[in-house]
């Protein structure tokens, strides 16, 4: 008898599916989302904002904007669980120095805020050199580079740990000089 039961509430659960749902959410760090086509049974629906969505209902699909809050009530769970973007930022250095200049000292501030928002984010360090000069003083200029970073945040209040610093030296060169000489903070 339960048996029986268990068989016709789990055909009764069946029939009565809840809608299924496509949001469209926005892109890293604010960014444009781009688009999503969606398309069910010869239909399509085309989200191109952030909280554009369109509902499954069998065989339709119906266009719908949804608010935040109803967002965070249906989805919440999921979107807690999923890895924060990844957003990195760039300190250029001088030819040959591992001394940040005023320009750097900004970036590193607005990396600060972010890490102090997020204690619980994963940090990383690498420091970059251009392919001039040896492979050995190369990578040992990126590694001085990355700890000088380090030291600027811990000196301004980031007590996270632990922290990656990578020497990287030329590596990951690309050619622009002015651009390889750098080091690149990674905050998710």
């Amino acid at each position: 008898m339960r048996l029986w039961l268990l068989l016709g509430l789990i055909a009764l659960s069946s029939c009565a599916r809840a809608p299924e749902r496509v949001v469209l959410l926005e892109g890293e760090a604010g960014a444009p989302p781009g688009q999503v086509h969606v398309e069910a049974a010869g239909q399509t629906v085309t989200l191109t904002k952030p909280l554009d969505a369109t509902t499954l209902q069998g065989t339709r699909l119906t266009p719908e904007a949804v608010t935040a809050a109803f967002l965070h009530q249906e989805f919440g769970a999921v979107l807690e669980a999923l890895p924060r973007p990844l957003h990195t930022y760039l300190v250029l250095f001088a030819s040959a120095t591992a001394h940040l200049d005023p320009g750097g000292k900004a970036v590193l501030n607005q990396a600060l805020g972010a890490i102090q928002a997020h204690p619980d984010s994963a940090i990383t360090i690498r420091g970059h050199t251009d392919a001039q000069g040896n492979a050995a003083q190369n990578e040992l200029l990126a590694w001085r580079r990355a700890r000088c970073v380090l030291a600027y945040l811990k000196r301004h209040g980031m007590t996270h740990t632990p922290v990656l610093v990578e020497g990287v030296g030329a590596r990951e060169a690309t050619g622009a000089p002015d651009e390889d000489r750098r080091v690149e903070v990674w905050v998710r």
